[in-house]
């Protein structure tokens, strides 16, 4: 389809039109109808979007879509044309990654006044018509939302859509200080935190420092802490812990620029052994990265610099929540106060691969939610997860030598 397309959701010239665009300098010509809408999430922030577009270097192609009516915009899609793996996992495994030409839309990257959410995914619809891609993947849908209950209605042209498993979402939602926010836990959780803060400040695990950082002129110094710790962490391990690559380092970049990421470092002795790292958007604070070094994994230094995140944080006038992203874990029902289900879900073209690849999904996630129906918050599901963590914790041993 061609660049900067222009085009009427219906005969009427009265009602939306879509705009899509294509290139870097088409989305910034974006920026004013950008800045109209309320976003949730700092993946749809357009400088953070552009910056990691730039720096993928995977062929990727920005692609945003602009509902309009008037000059004024009624909602926008911001994604991006690229070749993705659809992994069908069931029971935390994968066991196949087809890939599909997609368009895939960044987590938090659909926004629409209200009444307009199903106009917004109608104009989606229109790079699938055209076979630019195979299907529309839409990152991390909250379920109880106007975009999830109009993407699971019928597009126009018959489209099939299959919905993947649901995760939690969790956030905590910041009192007015730090003392309301340890008496909101369990009695259990506040005594184990302030009895883990009393071990490591008294120096039994050797001298204690909290680095704190912000800004510019702390980036060398931050990198260097934050990737001594990561990489050792067992998140490095599976894959999925902090990595300062290109586009990592840029977005760091970016945003410390912007005095918009702030860090947090628990050192012993001079050792950096446990991180917390974020960025501030729209009043609330995603975590980007998090990580401890396995051998003081007994002193609860992880959930030390937590909690030295959650302290400072709730006496940010500019900050009202902290998001720890999509995906479960014991730590995020512990401290976060409030949770609610995202899904992924991928709407294909009526095409036979594209098909055969939505029938596999959807049969896969329907025997995985079985799977984990029956697994619930039991011990051997507990012990699966422990089980993960350790493998990744020895595997990051071997490598670094310990």
């Amino acid at each position: 389809m061609p660049h900067g397309t222009r085009a009427s959701l219906a005969s009427d010239m009265d009602v939306p039109v879509h705009t899509i665009a294509r290139t870097p300098d088409e989305v910034l010509a974006l920026r004013d109808r950008w800045a109209q809408l309320e976003w949730d999430d700092i993946e749809a922030d357009l400088e953070f979007f552009l910056t990691v577009g730039e720096r993928r270097g995977d062929g990727a192609e920005p692609c945003v879509v602009a509902v309009e009516r008037d000059a004024e915009c009624l909602g926008m899609a911001i994604g991006r044309i690229e070749r993705r793996e659809v992994p069908v996992r069931i029971a935390g495994r994968t066991v196949v990654r087809p890939r599909l030409r997609c368009l895939a839309i960044v987590h938090g990257g659909l926004a629409a006044r209200p009444g307009h959410a199903a106009a917004t995914l109608e104009a989606l619809s229109e790079p699938l018509r055209a076979g630019d891609v195979d299907a529309v993947y839409l990152h991390r849908v909250p379920t109880d939302g106007a975009f999830f209950g109009a993407v699971t209605q019928p597009w126009r042209g018959g489209r099939r859509q299959a919905v993947m498993p649901r995760h939690l979402h969790w956030q905590i939602e910041l009192p007015g200080s730090f003392d309301e926010y340890l008496a909101s836990l369990s009695s259990r959780s506040r005594s184990n935190v302030r009895k883990q803060a009393r071990k490591l400040e008294s120096g039994a695990a050797g001298a204690l420092e909290v680095r704190r950082y912000s800004g510019a002129a702390d980036r060398d110094a931050l990198f260097a802490d934050v990737e001594a710790v990561a990489a050792r962490s067992y998140q490095r391990g599976m894959g999925v812990g902090f990595r300062l690559d290109d586009v990592q380092r840029a977005v760091l970049e970016l945003m410390l620029e912007r005095d918009l990421t702030r860090a947090w470092v628990v050192a012993l002795d001079g050792r950096p052994v446990a991180f917390e790292i974020g960025h501030r958007f729209g009043g609330v604070f995603f975590g980007e990265a998090t990580g401890y070094d396995p051998d003081f994994a007994s002193h609860r230094v992880g959930t030390y610099v937590q909690m030295r995140m959650v302290e400072d944080l709730c006496g940010d006038p500019l900050v009202g929540a902290i998001d720890f992203g999509y995906g479960d874990a014991e730590y995020k029902r512990t401290f976060a106060n409030r949770h609610w289900d995202d899904a992924d879900i991928l709407v294909v073209a009526r095409r036979a691969r594209p098909l055969a690849v939505s029938a596999v999904g959807s049969a896969a996630a329907a025997l995985d939610r079985s799977l984990r129906g029956a697994l619930g918050d039991s011990a051997l599901a507990a012990r699966l997860r422990r089980g993960r963590r350790e493998r990744a914790r020895r595997q990051v041993a071997a490598e670094s030598g310990a």
